[in-house]
């Protein structure tokens, strides 16, 4: 593959990032409650830890904690009924 389709920092071609972005947006549109929505982006986008997410809510890191396994139990859930 011609090197016009990579980009250079991260070796993604074009159509590798359109299908994680159409991926990402299939994953958030199952999580309904903005706040696990938050969390989740927090965690796995912008590697926050519990505790920094916490503070930022101002809520505890094992209420964070048990929203984004719920999220997470619940995106699995759909994926595995083949609905993502």
């Amino acid at each position: 593959m011609s090197n016009i389709f990579k980009n250079p920092s991260d070796g993604w071609s074009i159509l590798e990032r359109q299908i994680q972005k159409e991926l990402v947006i299939a994953v958030y549109s199952y999580v309904n409650d903005p706040i696990n929505k938050l969390i989740l982006m927090a965690s796995y986008e912008n590697d926050y830890s519990e505790e920094d997410i916490a503070g930022m809510l101002g809520i505890s890191q094992e209420a964070i904690s048990k929203r984004l396994k719920k999220t997470i139990e619940h995106i699995r859930t759909i994926r595995s009924c083949g609905q993502l």
